[in-house]
């Protein structure tokens, strides 16, 4: 987890911490990321696709449940790479591997504005997004995702 609480900072209580499923899927030496459609928190950006854990849900759950939804796709979870918090720690990101099952993207227009299957190269030639850009603008890149690309070794 990286150290995003400043010196005397307040740790967020237990309710006030949203956790989260980052799904990382390959195909060859690309991997998929979604551009977050006009109507969600950072419209505009791209990432690594994914959403928020439920209540009482386990991580796989999840990251099944979160892909189906934003792309219409069955995905199998392989392993959890990695763990990250962001703003302060009020968001705590779980990042899986997992194998897309056969089957065509069907991104979900009122979370998704696209979807590409980029190289790491591409990914990181992106600038960083700090806020919401133009759906039809340059990309940009949300936070964290240069450090996926690092944890895998890519």
């Amino acid at each position: 987890m990286s150290k995003s609480l400043c010196a005397g900072a307040r740790r967020p209580s237990q309710s006030e911490i949203i956790h989260g499923v980052l799904a990382i899927l390959r195909r060859g030496d690309r991997f998929l990321l979604i551009q977050r459609a006009a109507g969600v928190r950072l419209p505009g950006v791209w990432c690594f696709p994914g959403g928020q854990i439920e209540p009482g849900e386990a991580q796989a759950e999840a990251l099944i449940r979160e892909m189906r939804e934003e792309l219409g796709i069955g995905v199998e979870p392989i392993r959890r790479v990695m763990v990250f918090e962001k703003h302060g720690g009020r968001l705590v990101l779980n990042c899986w591997t997992a194998r897309c099952l056969p089957g065509r993207l069907r991104p979900n227009a009122a979370e998704v504005a696209g979807a590409r299957w980029m190289t790491p190269r591409q990914i990181r030639s992106m600038r960083l997004a700090y806020r919401s850009v133009p759906l039809d603008g340059p990309p940009r890149l949300i936070s964290g995702t240069r450090r996926i690309l690092t944890r895998l070794g890519v």
